[in-house]
C-alpha cells in the first residue's frame, strides 16, 4: 500500500547516515512534504498509523536528532523526542496550513528548516 511504502521512505532518509545533518534536517522535511498526503492521513488517524510502522517511524526521527545531538548539531537540554514531537506536529500543522490557504506553500520547507534549527542549532 502507498501509506506504508511512504512512511518506509520517510523512514529511510531519517535513517541515513548524514554528513551535514541541517543538510539531513532539510531532506527530511522535503520526504514529508512529498508524502504530506500520507503523512497527515497517518498522523490524523493514529490507529491506521500503528498498522504502517508508525513506532518504527517515530523512533527513525528520534535517531535522527540523537545522531545530530552526538554531532553537536542540535542541543542536548531537550530530549530527542522531544524534537521529534515538534517536528511532527508542525510539519503536520503547516501542511494543514497550505491546504486551508493560510500560508503560501512556497519557501515553506527552506522556513520550517530554518526555523527549526534556530530553535534548536547548537550555536
Amino acid at each position: 500500500e502507498k501509506s506504508s511504502e511512504a512512511i518506509e521512505d520517510i523512514i529511510e532518509v531519517a535513517q541515513k547516515d548524514f554528513k551535514d545533518h541541517k543538510e539531513g534536517l532539510h531532506d527530511l522535511i522535503n520526504i514529508h512534504y512529498e508524502y504530506r498526503e500520507y503523512f497527515k492521513f497517518m498522523y490524523y488517524f493514529p490507529d491506521m498509523g500503528r498498522e504502517y510502522n508508525w513506532d518504527k517511524y517515530s523512533d527513525a526521527i528520534d535517531s535522527f536528532y540523537l545522531n545530530g545531538q552526538k554531532k553537536g548539531v542540535f542541543k542536548i537540554e531537550l530530549s530527542d523526542a522531544f524534537f521529534s514531537e515538534v517536528l511532527i506536529s508542525m510539519l503536520y500543522g503547516l501542511f494543514d496550513a497550505v491546504d486551508r490557504g493560510r500560508i503560501a506553500p512556497k519557501s515553506l520547507i527552506e522556513n520550517i528548516k530554518t526555523f527549526v534549527l534556530h530553535g534548536c542549532a547548537n550555536n
